[in-house]
């Protein structure tokens, strides 16, 4: 259609094809610029754990299920994700975004580790804003461990093996 277009009002032209080169587009330096530094190694902070935490299969069923009964589009505190479950200290106003409702924190989570059907809790984090009127990332844990009995201190810890040998070309 377009090209009949373009053949009956003249609209359409060909442009010559770029010509290819090797030469370099622009002047290289090998030195890195400062946004591509690796920033500093983060020291330890109240907002952040990592607690290599295992929740059993039949637990994490039960854990995923009961936050999941309490979505936050649906009236509950929190949202349930692929590799996070995040709570908010309110329900969503629609079921696409959060409105009012500030974020508390996030439990980050790996399914299917260790076991097939377990769950390992790798690292959890409460926002300044939730920090300051005295959430810490272990109570975050704690209630959603509750659902099921178990809080972080009850829970399996991962045991972490030594780190494979690097592969040598």
């Amino acid at each position: 259609m377009y090209a009949m277009m373009g053949a009956h009002d003249g609209l359409l032209t060909s442009a010559p094809a770029p010509t290819p080169t090797l030469e370099p587009l622009g002047s290289y330096n090998p030195e890195p610029t400062p946004s591509l530094i690796a920033p500093a190694p983060p020291t330890a902070s109240p907002l952040e754990i990592r607690p290599a935490a295992v929740v059993e299969a039949d637990s994490a069923r039960r854990v995923s299920d009961a936050i999941g009964a309490s979505d936050v589009r649906n009236g509950g505190l929190w949202h349930v994700g692929v590799s996070a479950w995040t709570r908010y200290d309110r329900p969503w106003t629609t079921p696409d975004a959060p409105g009012d409702a500030v974020l508390v924190g996030a439990i980050h989570v790996l399914y299917g580790t260790p076991g097939i059907y377990d769950v390992m809790l790798f690292r959890a984090t409460v926002t300044p804003q939730a920090h300051a009127v005295g959430w810490i990332p272990e109570m975050l844990c704690d209630e959603a461990l509750a659902t099921v009995g178990q809080s972080l201190a009850t829970c399996v810890k991962a045991q972490l093996g030594n780190t494979p040998k690097p592969i040598r070309f």
